[in-house]
């Protein structure tokens, strides 16, 4: 065998190996010119992408248009790959981005190639981003309920209490400087800046786990969950503090006090139906404490603990009441 032969035959072997390398890779790679129009697909593009019959290196890219091949893409194809060459000349020749196409959420790594191709390495993330959300879901939520968690509940009223802070001392900013000195600090009027926290604990729930099952107690906490959320409507906030606890956000500025007291009396004539549970009827109750910000505290600890009292003094009062923290409460 000469040498020439030889060669030939290295040769042929390395393009077949580079093909089957390139069909039979875990990612999707395609060479497109600039406009998009396709020179080479692999078949995991082919796959993620549609059809095979439907995509072809033989079809430009206003075909695929006129084809409606890319009617799935939730961007404007056209508009896609004429911003694409101008990022990538700009971000020395990469780009790395999501694309949502037909609902799946596909990661792209774009390459420019001479100038004139992009090479363009993509794979179906669906699975992983769900997984991502479910997990950050999990972390903030209550699995039985779906209720806001403990940990979620504090984060976001920190986040509150610290947007209250921020408007009373924008509003006091803009004041005559000798009245907030005589008023004190601006966390400290009333006013805007203001919202009620409300602890609620379960009447009677002991007894049910106790005579029909933790199953029974479950279904109750599923079902009061979802009538918390129908009380208070998208603007509500609801968390499951554990137990048969909860924790409940009355944002009013104006009024919250006033505010508190009307939505507790809902939420206690939402527990008074019964809940069906194997034919049964369980009955339950509410009974509530509420603190409000600033007056009783302004960090998430001191609003709860606060919350927590008026709590302890309302169920030692009879079940289905409200009571409002007063310092009292706390000597």
């Amino acid at each position: 065998m000469d040498e020439k032969t030889a060669s030939q035959r290295i040769e042929i072997g390395h393009n077949e190996a580079m093909a089957l390398a390139m069909e039979n890779m875990g990612v999707a790679v395609g060479l497109l010119r600039l406009d998009g129009t396709p020179l080479f697909l692999n078949r995991p593009f082919l796959a993620l992408h549609g059809p095979a019959a439907q995509w072809s290196a033989a079809l430009g890219f206003d075909d695929l248009i006129r084809l409606d091949i890319l009617s799935t893409w939730n961007t404007d194809p056209v508009e896609h790959f004429r911003t694409l060459v101008e990022r990538l000349r700009q971000n020395g020749g990469v780009c790395r981005f999501q694309l949502d196409i037909n609902d799946h959420i596909i990661a792209v790594e774009d390459r420019l190639i001479e100038d004139r191709m992009i090479l363009s390495v993509q794979q179906d993330i669906t699975e992983q981003i769900a997984a991502a959300r479910k997990l950050a879901y999990l972390a903030t939520h209550d699995n039985l309920t779906g209720l806001a968690n403990r940990a979620s509940a504090e984060i976001q009223l920190d986040q509150l209490i610290s947007a209250k802070a921020s408007a009373k001392t924008q509003e006091g900013a803009g004041q005559d400087g000798g009245a907030a000195e005589r008023s004190g600090p601006a966390l400290t009027r009333t006013g805007e800046g203001r919202f009620a926290l409300l602890i609620g604990d379960l009447d009677l729930f002991k007894e049910i786990n106790d005579t029909h099952g933790h199953a029974a107690g479950d279904a109750v906490l599923r079902e009061l969950a979802g009538r918390f959320r129908a009380v208070l409507g998208d603007n509500g906030f609801a968390a499951r503090l554990g137990g048969d606890e909860f924790l409940f956000v009355c944002n009013d500025d104006e009024a919250p006090g006033l505010s508190a007291e009307r939505l507790a009396q809902r939420l206690i004539a939402c527990t008074e139906r019964p809940v069906l549970f194997e034919g049964k009827r369980l009955f339950v109750g509410l009974s509530l404490g509420y603190s409000l910000f600033p007056d009783h505290g302004t960090q998430t600890a001191q609003l709860t603990r606060a919350a927590d009292i008026a709590l302890y003094r309302a169920k030692s009062l009879g079940r289905g009441m409200l009571v409002p923290f007063a310092r009292t409460q706390a000597a």
